[in-house]
């Protein structure tokens, strides 16, 4: 009996180790906005995110390789989204900056203070071809 008890127990502590996983989505930009004033809509412009559950890390990468994407720490998961507003490795930060992956819909939305822009995707799953 204490043997079985030793087991339930041991293997209990092993349960949590498969819900994290990383997440790969392809995105297509819906809608931008800008400081001056001008918005772009239907843009179909490309980016793929990465959602490490594990390391609470979202990753953009963009099909054009001057643009500036962040890596972004997770500072809220909800059963509706996740969300942060802390870039990793920025430091001009304001209220606006942020980032969310809504669960249900599969919308992406970033705006970094510094770029004074704000970018709307539809988001995918995805898989690794090669």
């Amino acid at each position: 009996m204490k043997k079985l008890l030793g087991l339930i127990i041991f293997s209990m502590m092993f349960c949590n180790v498969s819900v994290a996983k990383v997440l790969n989505f392809e995105c297509t930009e819906k809608f931008s906005r800008y400081t001056d004033g001008t918005e772009n809509r239907n843009s179909n412009t490309l980016m793929l995110l990465q959602i490490d559950t594990n390391k609470k890390i979202m990753r953009e990468w963009s099909d054009f390789s001057n643009i500036f994407h962040p890596e972004w720490k997770i500072t809220k998961i909800t059963d509706y989204n996740y969300y942060s507003n802390k870039p990793i490795d920025y430091t001009d930060l304001d209220f606006y900056t942020r980032a969310s992956f809504n669960r249900w819909t599969g919308s992406y939305t970033s705006k970094i203070s510094g770029e004074n822009a704000l970018y709307v995707y539809n988001c995918e799953p995805a898989k690794q071809l090669y």
